[in-house]
């Protein structure tokens, strides 16, 4: 028997499933919320909250509900047995089936599955420890803290395994997940409340991606110093995609790790539940965004993918002029005409370059020995 009372059912609607979003999602309407909500209402509006930001947050279109789920309601949560609830409800809700909603996460034979969404878990739980402390839910407190230190802890093991093995596309993964969730992180401490006794907690965790380098091992600052060299450009918002319909009707079709997107552009050519009509609005959608964002590979690398698994030139010939025009011109074919195999291989040049020990040929290598 933990703090948590893990057998709980709230209003009806099962958080302890692993789809519990979605009952929760599509039971919105039953929710009775008033200007001065009662306890079940709270916790309700929060589940909602929680539920909105797990289906979104990878998703072409995100509700970016995190700031009201880290700030606004756990500071207006005031009472013991609120907060007791609503971290009940969050427990659950780390348990939720992500394969269903993102696209964007590594699983490891050893450690699990690990994505962005282990990181807004963790922004969530640190006001949620932090608001146990300060009712007095001391245990609970506790309870809080040790699923976020090992959260943190098997996100380093998993990212040292990797590093270690020279799994080189799984490290550039790694470091863009890595260093986003110590970015989540930071934004719960901020939205904490905090007290000496949890400053101590903080402080183990705080600024893992900058100055707190020797914490876990280095791992997170390892994983900064990748991402900023090699897939910094990769993480924007992805606006242009937003202009594709067709990428929302199937969960096939979610936004994987950019910018290794050559299989999913091949799934977008050939996918059975799309006609040749939307294939064709995808690919012209594709082509625009390379433009629409500079710097970024990811987009190109989905044009190459496409067209490779189409193979069909009479198809691509039925593109708008301007779209076609900009295919075939110069600076766009050197770029799509690079393999997967060859695009995966000058990522790993560049991660080499970022990191002389990987490459044991590079003097450098022996010369730091």
């Amino acid at each position: 028997q933990t703090a948590l009372d893990t057998g709980h059912v709230l209003g009806g609607r099962k958080t302890v499933a692993p789809l519990g979003w979605w009952d929760i999602i599509h039971s919105a309407k039953q929710f009775q919320i008033s200007k001065n909500p009662n306890s079940q209402e709270f916790v309700d509006y929060f589940t909602l909250c929680l539920a909105a930001h797990h289906c979104t947050v990878a998703s072409y279109v995100p509700t970016d509900v995190d700031t009201k789920i880290r700030k606004h309601i756990w500071h207006y949560a005031s009472a013991p047995g609120i907060i007791k609830r609503m971290c009940e409800v969050f427990m659950h809700v780390t348990k939720w089936d992500r394969q269903t909603v993102s696209a964007r996460e590594i699983i490891d034979s050893e450690h699990g599955s690990i994505s962005g969404l282990d990181g807004e878990w963790l922004s969530v739980a640190i006001p949620a420890m932090c608001s146990a402390h300060k009712q007095g839910l001391h245990d609970l407190s506790d309870e809080i803290w040790a699923w976020i230190y090992n959260e943190v802890e098997r996100e380093a093991q998993i990212f040292s395994k990797h590093f270690q093995e020279r799994h080189c596309v799984s490290i550039l993964k790694l470091s863009a997940i890595l260093s986003h969730n110590a970015g989540d992180i930071d934004q719960g401490i901020e939205s904490a409340s905090q007290s000496p006794e949890m400053l101590e907690r903080l402080n183990q965790i705080k600024r893992l991606a900058h100055e707190n380098t020797d914490a876990f091992g280095g791992a997170f600052a390892m994983a900064a110093e990748i991402y900023k060299t090699c897939m910094a450009k990769e993480f924007h918002r992805h606006y242009p995609l937003r202009e594709i319909p067709h990428l929302r009707l199937h969960a096939d079709f979610a936004f994987p790790m950019s910018p290794f997107l050559d299989e999913w552009g091949a799934r977008l050519a050939t996918h059975p539940l799309l006609n040749d009509e939307q294939r064709l609005e995808i690919l012209g959608g594709l082509i625009h965004a390379c433009d629409v964002v500079a710097n970024q590979t990811g987009y190109y690398r989905a044009v190459s993918g496409f067209i490779r698994a189409i193979d069909d030139d009479d198809f691509v010939n039925h593109l708008p002029v301007n779209l076609l025009t900009r295919l075939r011109e110069g600076d766009f074919q050197d770029q799509i005409d690079i393999t997967s195999q060859g695009f995966e291989e000058y990522m790993a040049k560049q991660l080499f370059d970022t990191i002389p020990k990987l490459n044991p040929e590079r003097v450098q290598y022996y010369l730091e020995q």
